[in-house]
C-alpha cells in the first residue's frame, strides 16, 4: 500500500519518540520477565514435579506476556523510525500500529477464553447444585 508522504512537526514527533520510549521499556520488561517465568515454569515443572496448575501457569504466562513483550518492542521500533527517518512516517506509523493491533487481539481472544471458561464454570457449580438437590 502506498502512503502519501508526511512528515510529522517537532512537537508530534516528540510525542511520538515519548510513546517509542515508554513502549521499549515495557517491551524489554515483557520480555525479561517472561523469560524467567519460563525458566522458573520449567523448573517447577521438572524439579519440583508439581501439580500441572504449577510450573504450567508459568509458562503459559511467560509464553503470552513474551508475545505481548515482542511485539511491543517490534511497535516501539516502528514509532521511533518515525523519528529517526524522513519521508517514511506515515508506512512507519502503520506498521506500528499493525504491531500494537496485534496485542490487543492477542489479549481480547485470551480475555474471551477467560470468560467462557468464567461461565462455562458457574453454569457447571449451577448444574451440580441442582443435581445435589435431586
Amino acid at each position: 500500500m502506498k502512503f502519501e508522504e508526511y512528515e510529522f512537526n517537532q512537537y508530534e514527533t516528540e510525542i511520538i519518540w515519548d510513546l517509542s520510549k515508554n513502549m521499549r521499556f515495557v517491551g524489554i520488561f515483557l520480555i525479561v520477565m517472561s523469560v524467567l517465568s519460563l525458566l522458573g515454569g520449567s523448573w517447577v515443572e521438572w524439579r519440583l514435579d508439581s501439580n500441572i496448575f504449577g510450573g504450567i501457569g508459568y509458562i503459559f504466562w511467560g509464553i503470552l506476556n513474551l508475545l505481548i513483550g515482542f511485539w511491543t518492542f517490534k511497535a516501539a521500533t516502528y514509532f521511533k523510525r518515525i523519528v529517526d527517518d524522513r519521508g517514511d512516517d506515515m508506512k512507519n506509523l502503520m506498521d506500528g500500529f499493525g504491531k500494537v493491533s496485534q496485542v490487543y487481539e492477542l489479549q481480547r481472544w485470551f480475555f474471551s477464553g477467560v470468560i467462557i471458561f468464567f461461565v462455562l464454570s458457574i453454569l457447571l457449580v449451577v448444574l451440580a447444585f441442582f443435581l445435589a438437590l435431586a
